[in-house]
């Protein structure tokens, strides 16, 4: 994160927490279990950022990781 010299190590924390969320959160807002979020991230297909021991996930890369999943294919069939 790019960060202002005159904001605080702390308070640039801060602000991006502000745009991020927790895993638990991003499970919960994105209906996806806690384990699959870990698979995605693990496979790099969902960034995510530490802050201390804590793992965030921006909202710009949350939707950036809904925006790639493949869009369901529906087929009509006849009967």
């Amino acid at each position: 994160m790019k960060t202002n010299r005159n904001v605080s190590r702390a308070e640039g924390q801060r602000q991006a927490r502000q745009r991020a969320m927790s895993i638990t959160r991003f499970s919960e807002d994105y209906a996806i279990g806690r384990t699959k979020a870990y698979e995605e991230l693990k496979a790099g297909r969902l960034r995510g950022l530490k802050i201390g021991k804590r793992t965030v996930i921006s909202q710009d890369d949350a939707e950036a990781w809904l925006r790639q999943l493949p869009a369901l294919q529906v087929t009509k069939t006849t009967t």
